[in-house]
């Protein structure tokens, strides 16, 4: 019953529904919400930069296309109240303000009287000054009377009685305008001539269009024309005017409070073809720009814009059943499908309206999500509440086919999508994918699972998007490509199919990606957020055009990626009705949009010259402390702006303008920083480093604003900035330096001071250490000294004490003997004291010579036996005179009680040390010693203390690692004699040359 009620609306709307919707112009809009400090504006200017300025009732605003900044008292204004604006040749803008003298503005200062002395010659007091400029660049300054400003400086005042307050040059001459006449200025400034005189009352506004003036009283409106030094009227209309102005084409317009405003084509020099704008608005002004864009200012309501390009909108206050429009199409006789939220279907032909078709709506909502189009008599619906096809006046309605053989399914799921695959339509569900029949109009499930999207290549391969990644035909959409493919991850929310195997897709958590596949085999995957460094923001529908332009439909209104990547923005500023971007589609070079705020239509233009516009530092702001730091550089004209920011400040941000204002311009910067040297007292160690590399990135903004971040470190950075134009290219690079001084202490002087005072204090202390060894060296050596000089007479002692025993009973052969052998000893004793080391050879003949002589000296009580000398290098280094001491003491206290004396004598390695071992057959150490304690006065020996000493001293500056040990046999378990074992140990690897040491 219910598919019969919608059948029987939709007829009755396609027979009924006769009534044409109009259309309206787009405009922008800005008041006091976007940063104008109030909506009363009186006048509007466009410098040579490209701002626009705007003369309101609480001060100046300057808008450079992306905010609005404001002027007062303050700022060098006479008052806030600002009524007149021009710029003159020397690109000084003049300001009126209300009863005050005008001031101007040059190179970011405003001038007054106190600055300049033009001023003074203006003695009169008037409301409001306007200025004006002749073709020879005279500046006529007027309000009441006149100033004329020459070229050459040349200052001329004409008479205040003379009531002029304005002057134009028409067919060369100065044309005086006044509230109640117009005269001719003479030449010599100071004579007229009346042309023309009213008596309806104060005029209050004149315009002039080449020869004609538009001349408006409070009771009417004159067109004037003066031709061969006459005045003559040419038409007159009833209409009354508060503003008038004369565009670039030479047309009137006129404004009026509450009416709008009107343009004329006075081509014929009448009143003819009114075209009226923002009717019923308080238009106070208008004003063209450069571009061609006219700024209607309103008394209220601030400041519209109507575009130089044609844009048309439709929406519920044009007579439509709704302004939310989701889905629009074209077919192939240029006819215009857009379907809204109450499932309507607005069907458009030739930018007009023809009719519209209703779905119908169950509950107050049925958003329509795509139509795909073939002609007028046929096309396909995706709604929210089911699939139609619309054929020859009919509505088919497609139903799930609940067939028992198949499995039990309640329902189909909330339509999303729909697609082709070989003349039959798949459809896509938030339950399932299937397949309708036409014939039948019922639906087939292929599988189940949740689709967002649903597309078709040119290989004949359906791609379905879902909430958890992308999947396809090939396989019957098992295998997610997401797992192979991480950009892939997640929903996607709209497909669209390129030739050569290129596929795009718009994913809301990684972006607008584009994939490269071979029949259903992706290959690569790419993100163009990345590659083209643009936020494209969240992308509701992708389409590719027919010169495979890439465009795409999102809440940052529409982009448009042409094959060499470079990008064109559609939004609000160009036209478009709003930026909530639902679909789109295209039409030769008409644009068709829609919006959640209604239906746009716009003429691109793509053959639009490429960006000439100059990049401009507007300002700089950081953060210092609790307080804003704001420096305008608007107006400079200095080639580099040297930008500067104390250590301690945070939050830098650099405001930029792209001039002048036109809103088809994109807004894309590229900025190159490269870090330089600071000044010679402010190096810093990164600074240093920085600039020896030559250390530089590149910085992307998508708006007119680059920011530093919290806290940027101390440098000197230069940076230029564009905007990125055709190619990839930059436009009129504006090169600038942003200066941070850092902190002394962060500098390199510090950091220096500290390092040579640690060299200063290590060098001295190095020196100190130095002088110290080298003092400890000369004391330890003058305590070698001292030692060999003990030694020495120790041994001669003993020797001698030996000899007497030769003369009682003398024995003159062994005397002689023993005597030859204590000279050679005495010799080598002498000569060796002298060294701290010998070979090994030298000191075992020593030895044997020293042992010979003691043998000689026990006559046959005696015997010695010296072992392993061959295993030892005859070359090694010996401590010299270390062992005579130790054999000295075993031939006196270690003789044996009874018999005969055995000392024997052995060399070996014990590692990587030299171990001799000397044992004797005495009484043993323990008994020697307790033998000298009960020999009470007798000369206690110093010999063996004395050779300690010297092995202590050999230890600390040789690092001979000597050691000497005593051991009593008796003392040991396995031993039955007696005796007495010196076991001595040095390590001839730890002993330096002295060589090395001196």
């Amino acid at each position: 019953m219910q598919y019969i009620i919608k059948y029987f609306f939709a007829i009755a709307a396609f027979l009924f529904f006769n009534t044409l919707k109009a259309q309206s112009p787009v405009y922008l809009h800005f008041s006091k919400r976007d940063g104008l400090p109030s909506n009363l504006i009186y006048c509007a200017l466009q410098d040579r930069e490209g701002y626009m300025w705007f003369g309101t009732d609480k001060g100046l605003a300057r808008f450079d296309g992306f905010s609005f900044k404001v002027y007062d008292a303050q700022d060098g204004l006479p008052d806030p109240e600002v009524l007149s604006l021009y710029e003159d040749h020397k690109h000084r803008m003049w300001i009126s303000c209300f009863h005050q003298k005008p001031v101007y503005r040059w190179q970011g200062q405003f001038y007054d009287e106190k600055r300049d002395s033009i001023f003074n010659y203006l003695k009169f007091n008037a409301h409001c000054f306007t200025f004006q400029e002749t073709a020879d660049s005279t500046l006529c300054i007027s309000s009441g009377a006149a100033l004329l400003i020459y070229p050459d400086g040349k200052l001329t005042q004409i008479h205040e009685q003379k009531e002029i307050n304005r002057i134009e040059q028409i067919d060369g001459d100065l044309i005086g305008l006044s509230g109640r006449k117009i005269v001719r200025i003479m030449p010599d400034a100071h004579s007229e001539t009346v042309l023309f005189t009213h008596r309806d009352g104060w005029a209050s506004s004149y315009s002039v269009s080449q020869n004609k003036i538009l001349y408006t009283t409070p009771q009417r409106s004159i067109i004037l024309s003066y031709e061969n030094k006459k005045l003559t009227q040419v038409h007159t209309s009833p209409l009354i005017f508060h503003q008038t102005y004369v565009d670039r084409k030479g047309r009137f317009w006129a404004c009026r409070p509450g009416k709008g405003a009107v343009c004329f084509n006075n081509d014929k020099g009448d009143f003819s073809n009114p075209v009226w704008y923002l009717p019923g608005k308080k238009i106070n002004h208008l004003y063209e720009d450069r571009q061609g864009h006219f700024w209607f200012m309103s008394a209220d309501d601030g400041v519209f814009i109507l575009l130089n390009k044609e844009a048309l909108s439709w929406r519920a206050s044009d007579g439509l059943a709704s302004s939310n429009f989701s889905a629009i199409a074209k077919d192939n006789k240029g006819h215009v499908f857009a379907g809204d939220d109450q499932g309507n279907v607005h069907i458009f032909s030739k930018g007009k309206l023809q009719h519209s078709i209703s779905l119908g709506n169950q509950d107050g909502v049925n958003l329509v999500r795509q139509i795909i189009a073939e002609d007028i008599d046929r096309f396909w619906v995706v709604s929210d509440e089911g699939y139609y096809l619309f054929q020859n006046n009919n509505i088919k309605s497609f139903v799930l086919n609940k067939n028992p053989m198949q499995a039990p399914v309640e329902h189909f799921g909330a339509p999303k999508a729909m697609t082709f695959y070989k003349g039959k339509p798949w459809l896509g569900s938030s339950h399932a994918l299937g397949f309708a029949d036409t014939q039948t109009g019922l639906i087939a499930i292929h599988l189940s699972g949740r689709v967002t999207s649903l597309c078709t290549d040119y290989s004949d391969v359906i791609w379905k998007g879902n909430t958890e990644g992308l999947f396809n035909s090939k396989d019957h959409f098992k295998f997610n490509w997401g797992h192979q493919f991480p950009l892939l991850d997640g929903r996607v929310s709209a497909i669209a199919a390129g030739k050569n195997g290129k596929i795009w897709i718009a994913s809301p958590k990684n972006g607008i990606l584009e994939i490269q596949s071979i029949d259903g085999h992706i290959k690569k995957v790419e993100s163009l957020n990345k590659k083209l460094h643009t936020d494209f923001g969240d992308v509701k529908n992708i389409h590719i055009g027919s010169d495979h332009a890439i465009w795409l439909a999102g809440n940052k209104g529409v982009f448009r990626i042409d094959k060499s990547y470079q990008i064109k923005q559609f939004n609000t500023g160009q036209g478009l009705i709003s930026d909530d971007v639902k679909d789109l589609c295209l039409q030769g070079d008409t644009l068709w949009v829609a919006t959640s705020s209604g239906l746009s239509l716009l003429k691109m233009g793509f053959n639009d010259k490429a960006l000439q516009a100059q990049v401009l530092l507007n300002e700089f702001r950081y953060q210092l402390s609790d307080s804003l730091c704001v420096q305008d550089f608007s107006g400079r004209t200095n080639k580099l702006i040297s930008l500067n920011m104390p250590y301690n400040g945070s939050m830098a941000n650099v405001c930029f303008s792209v001039l002048p204002f036109d809103p088809d311009h994109q807004t894309r910067l590229r900025h190159t920083r490269q870090e330089v040297l600071l000044p010679f007292p402010w190096f810093t160690f990164e600074n240093i480093i920085n600039n020896l590399i030559n250390k530089s990135d590149t910085i992307y903004s998508a708006d007119l604003n680059l920011n530093f971040g919290v806290k940027i470190r101390p440098g000197r950075y230069l940076i230029r900035s564009g905007a990125i134009a055709d190619k990839n290219n930059l436009t009129n690079l504006q090169q600038w330096e942003l200066n941070i001084l850092p902190h002394w202490s962060q500098t390199i002087w510090p950091w220096l001071f500290l390092t040579g005072l640690l060299l200063s204090v290590s060098g001295y202390y190095y020196k100190m250490r130095t002088g110290f060894l080298r003092l400890q060296s000369t004391a330890y050596q003058l305590k070698f000294q001292s030692l060999r000089a003990q030694i020495n007479p120790h041994f001669i002692g003993n020797s001698i004490n030996a000899i007497q025993k030769f003369f009682y009973p003398p024995d003159p052969e062994k005397a002689s003997e023993y005597i030859h052998l204590f000279t050679m000893l005495l010799r080598k004793t002498l000569d060796f004291s002298e060294k701290d080391f010998i070979p090994f050879c030298q000191e075992i003949e020593y030895v044997h010579q020293y042992l010979q002589m003691i043998k000689l000296r026990y006559a046959g009580q005696f015997e010695y036996q010296i072992s392993g000398v061959e295993n030892i290098d005859p070359q090694l280094n010996f401590p010299a005179m270390l062992l005579q001491p130790l054999l000295e003491n075993a031939t006196i206290h270690g003789l044996a009680p009874k018999g005969t004396s055995i000392l024997e004598l052995q060399f070996e390695y014990q590692g990587n040390k030299v171990c001799c071992t000397i044992k004797d057959n005495g009484v043993g150490i323990h008994s020697t010693l307790a033998n000298k304690m009960q020999q009470v006065g007798k000369r206690q020996s110093k010999g063996i203390e004395i050779l300690r000493q010297k092995a202590s001293v050999f230890n600390k500056v040789y690092s001979a690692d000597i050691e000497m040990e005593w051991v009593d046999i008796k003392s040991q378990a396995s031993s039955l004699g007696t005796g007495t074992m010196v076991k001595l140990t040095f390590t001839p690897s730890g002993i330096k040359s002295k060589k090395q040491n001196g």
